[in-house]
């Protein structure tokens, strides 16, 4: 269940010509405290599943507008 949460939020992070809708969706995650979120559900996760988890904190992170947020 943690993987598919994880690949929905990827998802507006993955279009590209969305930059303003994906910086309203990222704010929001934001106020949702979600890198703390992510990194409490990763123990919950087998090994191989971690890289998801890992790749959507990294998006989040280095997405243009938002990434200040998140680092």
């Amino acid at each position: 269940m943690i993987v598919s949460i994880f690949k929905i939020f990827s998802v507006p992070l993955n279009l590209e010509n969305q930059d303003n809708e994906v910086n309203e969706i990222c704010a929001a995650l934001a106020k949702a405290d979600i890198v703390f979120l992510i990194l409490n559900s990763l123990k919950y996760l087998a090994n191989e599943m971690v890289p998801i988890g890992i790749t959507l904190m990294s998006r989040l992170v280095f997405s243009a507008e938002s990434s200040k947020q998140f680092a």
